[in-house]
């Protein structure tokens, strides 16, 4: 039972902290936020979540979708009120914050189609 509950744990809290900020991100991105279903998160969620955390079968308790030629940055979550924490987590991800590299290569690509317009 024990390491059933350390599962959960470690599966649910994946997402725990940003280690690096995308140099040059747009700070100005309209944040929309949208309560849902547990499962439409999860839905919502799933594509881009790392490969290891779908290995692992981690659920999401919010996230964050950014599209940058739209300006916008949507967090979904389905419970009304996010800890403090987790709220300014989501906020940090509209912000530029990333866990891994793939933000970063997200944007160096739209800056790059943006420089051919």
């Amino acid at each position: 039972m024990k390491l059933l509950a350390a599962f959960l744990l470690l599966t649910i809290s994946a997402c725990t902290h940003i280690d690096r900020q995308v140099e040059g991100w747009p700070q100005d991105l309209q944040i929309t936020e949208v309560r849902t279903s547990f499962m439409d998160v999860q839905a919502k969620c799933w594509d881009d979540m790392p490969w290891y955390f779908k290995v692992a079968l981690t659920v999401t308790l919010a996230c964050t979708v950014v599209d940058l030629d739209a300006g916008t940055c949507t967090i979904y979550r389905f419970t009304d009120k996010l800890s403090d924490d987790l709220d300014a987590h989501e906020k940090g991800h509209c912000k530029g914050g990333a866990h891994d590299n793939g933000w970063q290569e997200y944007f160096d690509a739209w800056k790059a189609k943006q420089k051919g317009q």
